[in-house]
């Protein structure tokens, strides 16, 4: 063995303890790496079961979202119906008190209000025995 290994210079003996390490730490980094793969790959899951509950409550307040204005539409419809007939029922009214003719009820009807008034004064403006 002696005469084997003075036959072999020194530096392959080198070369050969480095080419072991490095194989070792080779076989560590590959390892290491196999491991972080693994951790990405559960973190890659935990992240796309995570993005779909996301997507799932998105869904669920965009169509919350829709309701809701579909029910402001609805009850906006209404009220501008509302204010439209409300409208109408003033101008027909405006309209109404600037014809003649209400003017001659008003009229009609101040004149039978005072001959009214001047009925029950006298009534009750009698004494009565007392």
């Amino acid at each position: 063995m002696n005469a084997l290994r003075e036959e072999i210079p020194v530096e392959y003996d080198d070369a050969m303890r480095l080419e072991q390490k490095l194989d070792k730490l080779d076989a560590k980094m590959d390892a290491r790496l196999e491991k972080l793969d693994a951790r990405f790959a559960r973190q890659d899951e935990r992240f796309e079961r995570q993005d779909a509950k996301f997507e799932t409550v998105l869904e669920k307040l965009d169509a919350r979202f829709e309701r809701q204005d579909e029910r402001f539409e609805a009850r906006d419809a209404k009220l501008d119906a509302k204010i439209d007939r409300v409208d109408e029922k003033f101008e027909r009214k405006l309209e109404t008190l600037s014809t003649r003719g209400f003017a001659v009820w008003l009229t009609v009807i101040s004149s039978a209000a005072t001959i009214s008034a001047a009925v029950l004064a006298i009534i009750f403006g009698t004494s009565h025995g007392h």
